[in-house]
């Protein structure tokens, strides 16, 4: 993916702290929602997306893993492998927990174990780990200080930890800064006996980290291939052409998808995508997205996923075009080294079957609308189609019926563009390509 620009960049100096916000939070920053449950909304995403970054989480519901759980008690053996995964344990040691014998965290219990960070979960024997246990905020706090070393007991004194067996962890925890308390603003209390959340978890260790940098959501700017993308095409350079020809992409459509390709054919033959592969059916299909999956799976050359919408976005629910995008989302989550271009829908217009119509167009605008706000808001890659057959070449003038972006009647009124013209079939071809150059770092 070294021809690809990285999908997240920036810095981040938002601090989230356990189970509350900082008293004077940095200047918030857009970040990244890696996961359906946890939108961009909760104060817990900055923690959860840097969690997920560094591969420390993949999620709460293989193998689709698209939800993180954050409500969720962290069991003793989720919390295992999140140290296993932070802090790359290897050496399982020779620890032979009697409870642990089948757990898919076996492996990481022993690890963590022989590392020093657990002593088990029924002292003074300490014969068991209790896998499935919820870990509360005391055990949280023995954890982390002894997977960081923390020393420093500072004076920090809380009201409810006075004869904790984990007082003294919960002190150090404190000095560190890793935790403020439990009842803010105050934050006179440690809730030692409560169980953390998987959400407090995230933030406890990105907090122990240092609050390392998170991915950040880049601006939508570059990333948004409209009608204002056309004439760029005409300045792509040839070993930029090069890279994009090569791409290995894998697009899904039906007729409407075509024009893409169609344009894509009009061009000179050393700009032609030679690893292209077209599949079928469209977005209006369930199946795209478990076929995308196993198609990841069995080719991971793949560098780039795109699917388009044959005629649905004209009667699409909100909650259908909802659903498409937590499926890119949790695609994306998946698989982080592949790029996803999310679509529009194409437009009515004065050509075949797809004629002028207001309650359609109604819905079509909606549900347009809804896509371009979530790439915009999240940064995404976005192939604008409606957008662009709603302008002709040079023009700044939209193409509208009663108020509403319509397709254009074309110029260049050839056939052999599905449902449309060939005018219309070029404007598609030069935007693709023209966003796929941007997306191997070319800046126009």
């Amino acid at each position: 993916m070294g021809r690809l620009v990285s999908g997240v960049v920036g810095v981040m100096l938002l601090v989230e702290v356990l189970g509350q916000v900082p008293a004077e939070p940095a200047e918030a920053q857009s970040v990244p929602q890696v996961f359906v449950d946890v939108p961009t909304s909760n104060q817990f995403t900055t923690a959860v997306a840097w969690l997920a970054g560094e591969g420390i989480t993949r999620g709460c519901n293989p193998p689709s893993n698209s939800r993180f759980c954050p409500d969720d008690p962290v069991t003793r053996g989720e919390m295992a492998a999140f140290l296993v995964r932070a802090f790359d344990y290897t050496d399982r040691g020779d620890s032979d927990f009697l409870d642990d014998d089948g757990s898919v965290f076996e492996a990481d219990i022993e690890k963590l174990a022989a590392a020093g960070v657990t002593l088990g979960c029924n002292p003074p024997g300490n014969d068991r780990y209790c896998p499935d246990r919820a870990v509360t905020r005391g055990e949280m706090a023995a954890f982390l200080v002894r997977a960081f070393g923390y020393t420093d007991r500072g004076d920090r004194d809380f009201l409810d930890d006075d004869g904790s067996v984990f007082e003294t962890d919960i002190e150090k925890l404190a000095a560190a800064g890793v935790t403020l308390g439990c009842n803010p603003p105050a934050n006179d209390r440690f809730c030692p006996d409560q169980a953390t959340t998987r959400a407090q978890m995230a933030a406890f260790l990105h907090r122990a980290f240092g609050s390392p940098a998170p991915n950040i959501v880049p601006s939508a700017e570059g990333r948004i291939a409209d009608h204002t993308l056309v004439a760029a095409y005409d300045t792509i350079p040839s070993g930029v052409v090069t890279e994009v020809a090569n791409l290995h992409i894998y697009y899904g459509h039906t007729s409407h998808g075509s024009q893409l390709v169609t344009g894509v054919g009009m061009m000179p033959a050393a700009w032609q995508l030679v690893n292209l592969v077209e599949t079928s059916p469209d977005l209006g299909y369930d199946v795209w997205e478990p076929q995308t999956d196993q198609w990841l799976e069995d080719h991971p050359e793949t560098e780039v996923v795109i699917w388009s919408w044959c005629g649905q976005q004209s009667s699409n629910s909100v909650d259908d075009v909802q659903e498409y995008l937590d499926d890119m989302t949790a695609l994306e989550v998946r698989y982080p080294d592949v790029q996803f271009i999310y679509m529009t829908g194409h437009l009515r217009g004065a050509y075949s079957e797809y004629l002028y119509g207001d309650a359609e167009n109604q819905i079509l605008q909606r549900d347009n609308q809804m896509v371009r706000d979530y790439a915009e808001l999240h940064g995404k890659w976005l192939f604008d189609f409606a957008d662009i057959e709603s302008y002709l070449d040079g023009s700044e003038v939209q193409c509208t019926y009663h108020g509403m972006p319509v397709e254009c009647v074309w110029p260049n009124d050839a056939t052999g563009c599905a449902h449309s013209r060939m005018g219309n079939c070029d404007r598609k071809g030069k935007a693709w390509y023209t966003l796929l150059a941007r997306m191997t770092g070319w800046d126009d």
